[in-house]
């Protein structure tokens, strides 16, 4: 292959790879109550509660610990 056929080969995995980063990211927005569920089950005994002060912040979690 050709220095060019090599570069556009790479230009259509990158082109591949982020779209498939965005729509991970968009999955993630789509269920993060949920997710958030799932990471808060194993410390809600001992009274630890993710604390979200903004929109988005459950992404930059803090820990609240009664």
């Amino acid at each position: 292959m050709t220095i060019f056929d090599h570069l556009e080969e790479l230009r259509q995995r990158l082109f591949v790879s982020f779209l498939a980063v965005g729509a991970a990211i968009l999955g993630c927005f789509a269920f993060s109550k949920d997710l958030i569920m799932i990471l808060e089950n194993p410390v809600k005994e001992q009274g630890v509660h993710f604390l979200q002060l903004a929109p988005g912040e459950f992404f930059f979690t803090t820990l609240k610990v009664k």
